[in-house]
């Protein structure tokens, strides 16, 4: 989960840029991670929640393919140290 205070962000019509003041780090992100974030920093959850509420949010299906989608997200914030992860 993100800590809200530690990430600045800059909003473009489409992509965000996002400094995490624990790293110094930037990252540009678009709109689908933009919402991720915004989702876990509201409350935590799981991969499977987050794909529900983003498909409900993009007016698609939460089929097998936009969860993959989803967890690659994820992923890829949790590898630019944006959020941590919890395994079971």
């Amino acid at each position: 989960m993100p800590l809200p205070d530690s990430l600045l962000w800059e909003e473009w019509e489409t992509e965000y840029a996002i400094f995490n003041r624990s790293s110094g780090e930037t990252h540009l992100i678009n709109e689908l991670p933009a919402q991720i974030l915004r989702f876990l920093i509201e409350q935590p959850d799981h991969a499977s929640g987050l794909a529900e509420k983003l498909a409900n949010l993009c007016e698609t299906g939460n089929n097998t393919s936009w969860q993959q989608q989803t967890s690659d997200i994820i992923n890829n914030l949790a590898s630019l140290g944006l959020i941590e992860v919890k395994r079971p």
